[in-house]
């Protein structure tokens, strides 16, 4: 057995399919607790995603854009690159890192215009390649909990769980919908067992994501079960296309392309699992383009559950961080944290602990903040 060993390699080590080397450079650090790395090399929309790792410790994070993908350590005054890779012919749209009970299976994971999840394997730096849809992969979500799988969403209107040990397809979810040609963004709740997602019909939905079954399992099988249960469409809540969508613990966050935020409560009014019959009612909670007094419209957001705070990047290069308190009975928004940046943040993303914060900018470079609230 190989034996296991950390990635340590210098700034300029790149690893890609066809031997080809991507430079990086590195601007100089501005602040004593942030960082800023400008490209000139990069093409296309840069997406984040971190390590899940321990409290105390200075995360490790993924940069995708265009074809390239980079590995970073979190450096006391500036990222140090640890190896990256360049994918020739692929547009890189999402990516995660997944997590399982396997020290093995720490996996970087990332999809594309060609529909094709990459799984590089942070032990050894191997990549699998896996053919998973039939159209553009817009957004993946790893499961938490150490299960090791992922949900992808694609263009072809399916999600797909996916496990990140062997790449196999575990499930497969296809929505009894007409209304809509692609699926933009996704989550699966193992706590509340709803697979929650939108797309082109402007709508959020939800689908029961076993059948008659509730939990997980990554039981691996020749032919990956398929669920097409019915889904409960909420349609009132925005007026466009849906961008993002994310659990916010027993809260909803969702976004739509018209720059509108919304935190929410779904309310499960009646649940037949025999019948596949339900009714949900979204209670909301906050609009977050009212904690602005001008007609502010966001870009991109993301949440942490742990400590309840979610940050949003508005049209106006503002990044916000807020938390939800609860005053008399409801639950207002409280500012934490803000920040004027350069560039339009097209990416956020906290790191597991929520001490970090990384935002992806217009058009090739991002930047980070070691948080202290």
């Amino acid at each position: 057995m190989r034996p296991k060993r950390t990635i340590q390699l210098p700034a300029s080590a790149v690893r890609n399919e066809s031997k080809r080397k991507v430079n990086v450079f590195p601007a100089n650090n501005i602040h004593e607790e942030d960082f800023v790395l400008d490209y000139k090399n990069l093409e296309g929309d840069i997406s984040v995603a971190f390590c899940p790792q321990e409290e105390n410790r200075n995360p490790v994070f993924v940069i995708t854009s265009g074809c390239k993908l980079f590995i970073y350590n979190w450096g006391y005054t500036k990222p140090i690159a640890v190896f990256g890779y360049m994918l020739p012919e692929e547009v890189l749209r999402c990516c995660t890192w997944v997590n399982g009970s396997n020290p093995h299976c720490s996996c970087i994971v990332a999809g594309g215009q060609l529909g094709r999840v990459y799984i590089i394997r942070a032990n050894d730096e191997s990549m699998l390649t896996v053919f998973a849809h039939n159209g553009e992969i817009r957004d993946m979500t790893a499961l938490p909990e150490k299960v090791g799988a992922f949900v992808t969403a694609s263009a072809d209107r399916t999600m797909k769980l996916i496990s990140a040990r062997t790449g196999r397809c575990l499930r497969v979810f296809e929505p009894l919908l007409q209304s809509f040609d692609e699926i933009i963004s996704a989550e699966l709740s193992l706590r509340t067992g709803w697979v929650i997602f939108g797309g082109s019909s402007k709508s959020v939905n939800f689908m029961w994501n076993w059948g008659e079954e509730c939990g997980i399992s990554v039981e691996e099988r020749r032919k990956p079960p398929v669920v097409s249960n019915p889904c409960v469409l909420i349609s009132d809540l925005h007026k466009d296309v849906i961008k993002r969508i994310r659990w916010f613990g027993n809260l909803i966050a969702s976004l739509s392309m018209d720059g509108v935020l919304q935190v929410w409560l779904p309310e499960i009014i009646e649940i037949d699992h025999s019948l596949k019959y339900y009714v949900i009612n979204p209670r909301p909670i906050c609009c977050m383009n009212d904690s602005f007094v001008d007609n502010v419209t966001f870009t991109h957001f993301t949440v942490h559950a742990g400590k309840s705070v979610l940050a949003a990047a508005n049209a106006q290069k503002i990044i916000s961080i807020w938390t939800l308190k609860i005053v008399n009975g409801k639950k207002l928004s409280q500012l934490l944290w803000t920040r004027t940046v350069e560039k339009e943040v097209m990416s956020l993303e906290f790191d597991t602990c929520g001490n970090f914060l990384i935002a992806g900018m217009k058009p090739s470079s991002f930047i980070g903040w070691r948080l202290s609230f």
